[in-house]
């Protein structure tokens, strides 16, 4: 494992969220094992105040690129021609037609009726469309920060929304545009667009890459009009894999996973930043694949590799039990969070 280069860290002194500097060791050592493509070893801290989690050092703003160079946002995903993942597919479909007014297809006529008895399948048709607000005929834009490679922005597209996008990433950025997205290649927290401008700003697994998280929300705030939904969806430091796994947890991903928040930290977060009526939305329940990655990760083998074979059937009962108990019991403990928050007027001027 080649070092980080030198002299291209920055220390993090201060928690970024509550800037205490009190914070013990929570994991130390740790490397890229997700994507084999960032040197270095990192130390990831635990602030005692607020229980955010956050590295020191971190890469700064010359160097980072070098965590990304074979990143998942580079391409798209094929489509499945798995029959079942076709026939799954087509009955979130129809339930995503009839609920937000899309039409999208293939679709079953019975996803519509089906899916609502169907928890996990219901969470994760409405997390596939970020939870936007449904208002046929109206003129809606809404801005995917840090859209990869703009999947979500054609999505949205098809449900009626006039669509912009901002990655910092120019190989993300150049396949997003050639697939039809207005997309600009610009960071956190200084995003280039318009202020008071969008209904719906989106965070999809951003917020965790960024050094200052408060900034981010204050740009957020600058963007959005008042009144508009910000929706954030972040791995979550208390979860049942994060418990089970500890450094081989697939949620760390060390260097490019900055800040680590639990569902506390997020809203304090939110609440401080001025955003008001949050909504805690149900979670999806991905814990088999969080916890085949994080197994494979344990076992020093490529999380993505198809070839690496399925889980175990006592880690196959405990991801089972963990869906089960944040569906019903527990759901601050989900592998991942989500909350969207309304946005309020600006400050007055001084």
């Amino acid at each position: 494992m080649t070092p980080w280069p030198e002299g291209q860290l920055d220390i993090v002194e201060h928690c970024p969220l509550c800037h205490s500097p009190e914070r013990t060791v929570l994991h130390e050592g740790l490397t890229d094992r997700i994507f084999f493509s960032a040197p270095g070893r990192w130390t990831l801290y635990r602030c005692t105040r607020c229980l955010c989690a956050y590295l020191d050092p971190i890469p700064n703003q010359a160097s980072i690129a070098l965590a990304y160079q074979n990143y998942y946002t580079h391409g798209s995903e094929p489509s499945s021609t798995f029959w079942p993942r076709r026939l799954k597919q087509s009955l979130l479909n129809d339930y995503l037609n009839a609920r937000y007014g899309s039409s999208l297809s293939p679709h079953s006529p019975f996803g519509r009726w089906l899916i609502p008895l169907l928890p996990p399948l219901k969470n994760k048709a409405d997390m596939q469309v970020r939870h936007l607000p449904c208002s046929p005929g109206t003129s809606r834009i809404l801005a995917d920060i840090g859209c990869g490679n703009g999947d979500f922005l054609a999505l949205a597209t098809r449900l009626g929304w006039d669509v912009w996008g901002t990655d910092p990433d120019p190989t993300a950025v150049e396949f997003a545009r050639r697939n039809g997205a207005r997309v600009q290649c610009s960071g956190l927290p200084d995003t280039g667009l318009p202020s008071h401008h969008f209904d719906y700003v989106t965070l999809s697994h951003v917020i965790e890459h960024v050094p200052d998280p408060r900034a981010t929300l204050q740009e957020m705030r600058r963007i959005l009009k008042p009144g508009g939904r910000l929706w954030v969806s972040t791995p979550n430091l208390d979860s049942f894999g994060h418990e089970h796994f500890g450094r081989h947890w697939r949620g760390l991903e060390p260097p490019r996973h900055l800040v680590l928040f639990t569902q506390a930290t997020l809203i304090r977060l939110l609440e401080e930043q001025g955003f008001t009526h949050l909504t805690i939305h149900p979670p999806e329940v991905p814990s088999r694949w969080l916890y085949q990655s994080s197994e494979r990760i344990r076992q020093g083998r490529d999380p993505y590799d198809p070839q690496a074979g399925s889980l175990s059937a006592a880690l196959s009962l405990r991801s089972l039990l963990a869906d089960l108990r944040v569906l019903f019991l527990t759901s601050g403990r989900s592998e991942f969070l989500t909350i969207s928050a309304q946005c309020p007027p600006p400050d007055p001027a001084p």
